[in-house]
């Protein structure tokens, strides 16, 4: 049960977190790696093991045999022993005198021994008490013990006589006087006192031996030692003497050589052995004191351990007898106390973390000490702390990640209480003026001071683990503050809910959002300043692995990235609680007849800017612009919305296209005042839209529809219904026709077009979204460039864009409700174009064969294959998704309802639809956590945007080596015709070949025996038989010299002309003799052929 208990306790420890589950199949393949190693130790020792048992049978075998020898000889002796009684004539009479005879010699023997007993009690008593006055030399000990030894051993003799006598011996023995008036038990118990004595000495000298020898006493080392090994000796006769008499007791009681000898073990080889160990403890349980009271100090106080053995070492091994291996029994003596030592100081109760980390680093310099002694770690018996270094490791990282975790669940329990309560006072400002929580530099402080304990481990491996139990703690914090925010929006969302309380919440979300700013702004370089994530990267990066620092710095930049989510989602709650709050009587008027008397936008705009006045001092300069188009997205998302509120209905005589235009003018002039006005303008430009809509004919509107959707492709039908019913000259083939065009109008998806809300809908908080590569670069030029506050400010707005385009679905029914309720959903893929294009392809069925070929031809896919997994398969190797994970297939689960419901023709089948699909999605998201899932399942493979991403740059990659595929084709195509070509030609040219030597063989049959014969051997074809005249020098034409300057020219010309002299050399003479050849072999060829042949050939 303990080892179950243990196992529960150390998986609890390795899988703390939903983060580690993925770490399963390492910390697997690490246990099979070291279970393997231990099998393999197992195997060796086993097989060790083995060969000595078996050398050890062996031995006994033959022990056995020796000794049924020796029995069959003792037997022989004692038949011949019995033998010889009989053959010698009165050997009982001869017997008994014997045996009276030694009886009496035995009497005398004792006699004389009692006598002398007292005269030497007398010398030993002064012997030793000239010793205890020089106990560092003691000149008498080898004396002393040699008196005490005779006597002992009269003592010890007279002892076994009495106990093979009568019981009266006893009596005799302590009531019998002797001549001196004393009884023979008062000369024992005298002779004990002396031995009392002499122990103490002993004990003395065996704890001081160390001393003795960095003193130089060696002859006192020496005479211990002669002592030692003499009472050694004497007890091992003494324990093979009480093992003979045990087992061989008949014999024992007929020789009388094994009656004879020491009679008691009197252990001081033991002793000794024992006040080596009493010292070595004594002086440890010292270094443990000082060890509680200064443990970075160990090194120093067990610096005696050390000392003690080299001094062993160096100046003891000479002075004891080799048999004892003093070197390796002190160092067995030594390392035994050492590891139990460690031990009790690994499971005492009053342990901690630094006492656990001074021990996991001690181990390896006391290995490496024990070596310079040529103490190796295989010599040294058990391991000093039983192989436990990486349990301490590992236990030190626990505990500094506990209290990191404790500390963080404090903190977030407090803020938490804090925040709900928001009482007065419960925020703080900077020296800025900027509302911030006054928990955030506590958190900071706290983690740095915790980085600093990990990181005086000198170990990478416990940095390494703390910094990404940071990691985890201050991402949860994000969630945390993200959680609470969420929360209170949808109380202040609820039709009944309570408006007290507004102002606090607010003041809340400004200072968390001011809170996430001061963690990543940098703030002006030039004074030397760093943000507390910066602060925080700088300090744990030189902790760790080269390895894993980029990795942390990875994470340091997605952290850095959800504290700029987590900050402009506190400036969109801002805002959606002005619209739920303040504005919440006056969002139901807009478009209705009570409209066009009331200047609502002008009441907005009047609002923002006292809300903007009043929190100017209080907000971060970085999140005004952005506060400014969280104001401008949400009034546009409530305008445009506000289609469906009761009672709407746009009559061609009701003057609704100059109050629209109005609005926007008063809205315009506002926010044109600010930075993001331009962008606020190209958003609000979808008005423009919406007004053609309405001023639109009716046979216009399908046009104008598919105009609309091309420019705004994520615009829900359902908000387009809701316009065309708000016209007052609506009826159903209006509408028809236009849900027609809708089904062949193809608008190519991109970027979020409309305006979304940041609200999220009652009962669904979401989670600080997943940053897109470009909110990566986006939030990492924010960091780099946050020494100028417009710089800074500027990445942020970007990094908010970034995150409104990237991090949910694009909002195809935000302008169809009339709440701030948005229905989210994901990324566009390149799954759901294959699903417009079906559509598509269905919509044009005389197109479909030649568009799939098409596809077919130009795109690479992935052919769809099934696999039968076994159950049982599933069972052992496939696991459950992490938290994360699990909230990312929840998000996809979610979307991919939407595009279903949309697809509903009337409002009655959309609700419908979603509450099926809607319990069908909550019953996946109930069974999700128990479903399970291939092993090397990881969270990025639901992460849609980063799939994406992958397939992208898979794309481009595909793309490339396509291309080059193509091109290499046409290579090869271009090289195979050449070699088809020269193929071709060179099978002309062995043709050809073949005719010729064909017809040259013919030609030669016809020749003449002599002719034949000399253009068989062509001993004539060389270069003296033709006549070629080889190159010599030949003197140029003789011309006057005597003008200097026309030395070098003709110098020059002569060579050209010497040159050109010898390139004709060679071939003069040479026309004449091919001339001459030519004639007599037309000679020749004219006798042994035709008119016709002859003419046919060549020349």
């Amino acid at each position: 049960m303990n080892d179950v208990e243990t196992v529960t306790v150390k998986l609890a420890e390795l899988l703390r977190h939903p983060e580690d589950l993925d770490k399963i199949s390492a910390l697997k393949s690490e246990f099979t790696r070291k279970k393997a190693a231990v099998d393999t130790q197992l195997k060796l020792g086993l097989r060790e093991q083995l060969e000595i048992t078996q050398s050890g049978m062996g031995s006994i075998t033959d022990g056995q045999r020796t000794i049924n020898l020796i029995k069959e000889e003792m037997m022989k002796i004692d038949k011949l022993c019995s033998d010889s009684t009989q053959m010698i004539r009165d050997f009982p009479h001869i017997n008994l005198v014997a045996q009276t005879h030694r009886n009496f010699a035995q009497v005398e023997t004792m006699k004389r021994d009692i006598d002398r007993f007292e005269e030497k009690l007398d010398e030993l008593e002064a012997l030793l008490q000239e010793n205890e006055q020089d106990l560092d030399t003691q000149p008498n000990l080898l004396q002393v013990h040699y008196g005490l030894t005779e006597l002992r051993n009269i003592k010890d003799s007279a002892m076994d006589q009495i106990r093979s006598s009568a019981n009266t011996s006893m009596e005799l023995l302590e009531n019998l006087q002797l001549n001196s008036g004393y009884t023979l038990q008062d000369y024992f118990n005298r002779l004990d006192e002396l031995i009392g004595k002499f122990d103490k000495h002993i004990d003395y000298a065996c704890m001081s031996l160390i001393e003795f020898v960095q003193t130089n006493n060696h002859g006192m080392v020496v005479r211990l030692a002669t002592i030692i090994d003499a009472e050694e000796k004497n007890d091992k006769k003494a324990r093979a003497l009480q093992d003979a008499q045990k087992e061989y007791k008949e014999l024992a009681a007929r020789f009388k050589s094994i009656a004879s000898g020491p009679k008691e073990v009197r252990g001081y080889k033991d002793r000794f052995l024992h006040s080596i160990e009493k010292v070595c403890r004594e002086q440890m349980d010292q270094a443990n004191q000082a060890f509680l009271n200064e443990p970075d100090r160990l090194d120093k106080k067990l610096r005696w351990y050390f000392n003690d053995l080299n001094t062993v070492k160096i100046g003891m091994v000479t002075l004891m007898p080799k048999k004892w291996r003093i070197m390796q029994t002190y160092a067995n003596i030594y390392h035994n106390t050492m590891h139990d030592w460690l031990i009790s100081r690994v499971d005492a109760e009053d342990r901690t973390n630094a006492h656990l980390l001074i021990i996991a680093q001690w181990v390896e310099k006391y290995y490496a000490k024990m070596k310079k002694l040529g103490l190796s770690e295989d010599d040294l018996i058990p391991h000093v702390i039983d192989n436990r270094s990486d349990e301490l490791v590992r236990e030190y990282r626990q505990q500094i990640i506990k209290s990191v975790e404790e500390w963080m669940d404090r903190m977030a329990s407090n803020d938490k209480q804090t925040f709900l309560s928001r009482q007065e006072g419960s925020l703080s400002q900077d020296e800025n003026g900027c509302f911030r929580t006054k928990t955030l530099p506590d958190l900071w402080f706290m983690l740095r001071e915790q980085l600093t304990v990990a990181g005086n481990s000198d170990r990478t491996d416990v940095a390494e683990g703390v910094v990404e139990a940071m990691f985890r703690a201050l991402t949860a914090r994000q969630q945390l503050w993200q959680n609470l925010i969420d929360n209170e929006l949808q109380k202040y969302s609820m039709p009944t809910a309570d408006i007290e309380g507004l102002q606090p919440l607010q003041d809340w979300i400004v200072a968390i959002a001011n809170d996430q700013i001061a963690c990543i702004d940098d703030g002006d370089n030039t004074e030397g300043s760093v943000s507390y994530l910066s602060r925080f990267s700088r300090d744990f990066t030189p902790l760790v692995s080269p390895q894993y620092a980029q990795q942390a710095l990875a994470t340091s930049d997605s952290l850095r990235d959800g504290y700029i989510d987590l900050g402009t989602h506190c400036i969109s709650v801002f805002a959606s609680l002005i619209f739920a709050v303040d504005f919440k009587p006056f969002l139901g008027e807009f478009f209705t007849q009570a409209w066009y008397g009331q200047k609502r936008i002008s009441q907005f705009v009047l609002t923002f800017q006292d809300y903007l006045s009043d929190y100017e001092g209080v907000l971060h300069p970085s999140l005004r612009d952005i506060l400014v188009e969280e104001l401008a997205d949400e009034l546009l998302v409530r305008y445009l919305s506000s289609v469906r509120n009761k009672g709407v209905k746009f009559r061609r005589s009701d003057p609704y296209g100059d109050k629209i235009r109005d609005d926007l003018v008063t809205a315009f002039d506002f926010f044109k005042q600010f930075p993001a006005f331009d962008v606020i303008k190209q958003k609000w430009r979808v008005v423009d839209g919406f007004l053609r809509m309405l001023n639109a004919e009716k046979a216009e509107l399908p046009a104008v529809y598919e105009q609309f959707k091309i420019d705004y492709w994520d615009t829900s039908m359902s908000w387009v219904e809701a316009v065309m019913r708000a016209r007052d000259d609506f009826d159903r083939s209006t509408l028809n026709s236009v849900k027609a065009k809708a089904a062949e109008v193809y608008a190519e998806r991109g970027p979020e077009t409309a305006p979304k809300s940041h609200s999220n809908k009652p009962g669904r908080p979401t989670k600080v979204p997943h940053k897109s590569s470009a909110a990566v670069k986006d939030s990492k030029e924010a960091a780099k460039k946050a020494h100028s506050p417009l710089s800074h400010h500027e990445a942020l707005r970007k990094r908010a864009m970034s995150k409104k385009t990237n991090d949910t679905a694009p909002g195809e029914d935000e302008l169809a409700q009339p709440s701030p309720v948005v229905h989210r959903k994901l990324p566009q893929s390149s799954l759901s174009r294959n699903v417009d294009a079906q559509r598509r392809k269905a919509a044009h069925p005389g197109q479909r064969n030649r568009t799939a070929a098409k596809l077919r031809r130009e795109f690479p896919h992935l052919k769809p294959r099934t696999r039968y997994i076994p159950q049982s398969v599933v069972k052992s190797k496939w696991t459950h998704l992490s938290v994360s994970a699990q909230d990312q297939v929840k998000e996809i689960f979610k979307a991919a309802k939407w595009p279903v419901v949309a697809s509903r023709k009337d409002e009655k089948h959309r609700r419908e639809a979603e509450a099926i699909l809607g319990q069908l999605v909550q019953r996946l998201e109930t069974r999700l956590p128990n479903m399970p899932f291939p092993p090397k399942t990881k969270e990025l493979h639901f992460d849609l945007e980063k799939l994406m991403e992958r397939n992208r740059l898979l794309d481009g990659q595909l793309t490339a080596s396509l291309h080059g595929v193509k091109l290499l084709e046409a290579e090869i195509e271009k090289e195979e015709r050449a070699l088809s070509h020269d193929r071709a030609v060179s099978e002309q040219l062995e043709s050809k070949a073949k005719l010729a030597e064909q017809k040259h063989r013919q030609t030669g049959a016809k020749l003449h025996p002599l002719l034949r014969s000399s253009a068989a051997t062509g001993d004539d074809d060389h270069p003296e038989s033709i006549k070629v005249a080889f190159s010599t020098r030949i003197n140029a034409t003789s011309i006057d010299e005597t003008d200097q300057d026309l030395v070098p020219l003709l110098d020059q010309l002569r060579n050209h002309l010497e040159s050109m002299q010898a390139n004709v050399a060679p071939i003069y003479g040479l026309r004449n003799t091919i001339a001459q050849a030519h004639c007599a072999l037309t000679g020749v060829l004219s006798e042994h052929m035709d008119s016709e042949q002859f003419v046919s050939l060549p020349g």
